[in-house]
């Protein structure tokens, strides 16, 4: 599956993602779809963007909480 396709497969309101999904194809491509796009922008782009940095935290903060649940069943098994 190609990654500008992956968008037509489901459905949200918001996407939250790293830098490594900060293209311009790929974020015009979500935001056609109505989806609000939360990425944090990478240093080299030529033109700023903006991003919601409370929102981007708290998705964040959800992915701390399944790496810690990773590191505990390491631990039990």
């Amino acid at each position: 599956m190609a990654m500008t396709d992956f968008h037509q497969e489901f459905s949200c309101e918001r996407l939250i993602g790293d830098k490594i999904f900060d293209s311009d194809a790929l974020l015009e491509a979500i935001a056609k779809r109505g989806v609000d796009v939360v990425i944090f922008p990478k240093k080299n782009r030529a033109l700023e963007r903006t991003f919601d940095r409370d929102l981007y935290r708290e998705g964040h903060r959800v992915e701390d909480v399944f790496v810690t649940i990773k590191a505990f069943r390491a631990i039990m098994t």
